[in-house]
């Protein structure tokens, strides 16, 4: 029963923080950060959590977090790892059992995850979960694509099935209005937007990039997505007939590599983008060099315009979900209906 009455203030807290967790009293028993047995002393909770991009939040001051410590009864201890080495702090502290009380999993259900499931590395969270009415706003697409055999070991970051990941273009629309360009529509008018700003060096001092993008080690190299799906290239395969084709193995791709290569050869794409990790790219865009990237739409928070103006008060942004390409094709990306699992580790 502690436990359970340990986990249930655990589900509160992240329900407060804005993500959503849910719990139950699995295998295993969790001691640590507990108060003594009916003592109203605040339960702390360690916890790991993804930084995508800039500095750590600064905590000490947040009336937020007081907020959600008095309403949850907790301390929270809130540790923040860029997202370029996120992977391997995860991988770490799962191994050596270290004493966090939450860690969110960013890649999600995959075999990995599936895994440790199996080998019991996250309580069994489904009976708190399924009483808690705010997770039950949780779509029903995002559980299926979470639980393993039909029960919940973490509680989905909700997300929007269809334009989130790197599926919209945004551009600087004061760059577009300085030169009186429309905002692109076609894969044509895209690069024609893209010379412009090679041509006219907005940003000054021949420091102008017309594209950001990258890393270049996905397979999409860059996951430029809109103009992919522009040429009618599938996100992952397409069926023929009755047999599954590869997005690699279609003509589709051959196009939209031959587009990628003339962008990135005619300096329309930042030369340094086959090295650039995920943070670089955002961090890059955000110094005011730059004149479009494909990113999700976090990407228009007043953050990051605020970022943007200290090098340019005037900079604006605008997105463009989807664009169209030569033979009419165009596209959105659909995904899984989340970001990340908040799991809670059973040593």
């Amino acid at each position: 029963m502690k436990t359970k009455s340990w986990l249930a203030g655990t589900c509160v807290t992240i329900l407060a923080l804005g993500s959503v967790v849910g719990c139950s009293s699995g295998a295993g028993t969790k001691e640590a950060g507990k108060p003594a047995a009916g003592s109203n002393e605040p339960t702390t909770i360690k916890a790991l959590a993804v930084l995508s991009a800039g500095e750590p939040p600064v905590l000490e001051n947040s009336q937020a977090l007081k907020e959600i410590e008095k309403k949850a009864n907790v301390k929270l201890n809130l540790e923040f790892v860029p997202g370029d080495v996120y992977p391997d702090k995860v991988n770490i502290a799962i191994a050596s059992g270290s004493q966090y009380d939450l860690i969110l999993l960013t890649d999600g259900k995959d075999e990995k995850y599936t895994k440790l499931v199996k080998q019991g590395a996250f309580h069994n969270l489904t009976a708190l979960a399924k009483d808690m009415p705010n997770l039950q706003k949780i779509p029903q697409y995002t559980w299926d694509n979470t639980t393993v055999k039909n029960e919940i070991f973490g509680i989905p970051r909700p997300r929007s099935t269809h334009g989130g990941g790197n599926a919209n273009f945004f551009l600087r629309k004061d760059w577009l209005d300085k030169y009186n360009l429309q905002v692109p529509k076609t894969v044509d008018e895209l690069t024609n937007v893209l010379k412009v700003f090679k041509e006219k060096d907005p940003a000054g001092g021949g420091k102008t990039v017309p594209m950001i993008a990258g890393p270049f080690t996905t397979p999409w190299f860059g996951s430029v997505n809109p103009v992919a799906f522009a040429f009618g290239l599938p996100y992952s395969y397409k069926i023929e007939g009755d047999k599954p084709v590869a997005y690699f193995q279609t003509p589709e791709y051959k196009a939209y590599l031959d587009w990628l290569r003339m962008a990135y050869t005619s300096g329309l794409i930042d030369k340094d983008a086959p090295v650039l990790k995920t943070g670089q790219v955002k961090d890059k865009f955000k110094s005011g060099v730059a004149g479009a990237m494909v990113d999700n739409v976090s990407m228009m928070n007043e953050n990051n315009l605020a970022v943007m103006r200290k090098t340019d008060p005037k900079a604006e942004l605008v997105g463009v979900p989807y664009l169209e390409g030569p033979g009419g094709k165009k596209g959105v990306q659909m995904i899984e209906g989340y970001y990340g699992i908040w799991v809670v580790p059973t040593r």
